[in-house]
């Protein structure tokens, strides 16, 4: 999986706050899970470990699930 934290780093500072992360689902699910130093900020090498330890992963949705409802299916 990737995680293009430059697309959410709103201000440039190279770190991500909750605000920056609320419209992703997995980041501000995990935020205080991630943020290891519980400094309010997610910092790469606290992503690469939550990445590591399949964070993305432990959250996806079968593509099904994410089509259930719009007419769309996956047949």
């Amino acid at each position: 999986f990737h995680l293009d934290t430059a697309l959410l780093d709103a201000d440039r500072d190279g770190v991500l706050t909750q605000a920056e992360v609320a419209g992703n689902i997995s980041l501000s699910t995990d935020f205080a899970r991630i943020d290891a130093n519980t400094d309010g900020r997610l910092a790469s090498d606290e992503l690469r470990t939550w990445i590591g330890a399949g964070g993305l992963s432990k959250n996806a949705r079968p593509l099904g699930d994410l089509l259930s409802g719009t007419g769309m299916d996956t047949g």
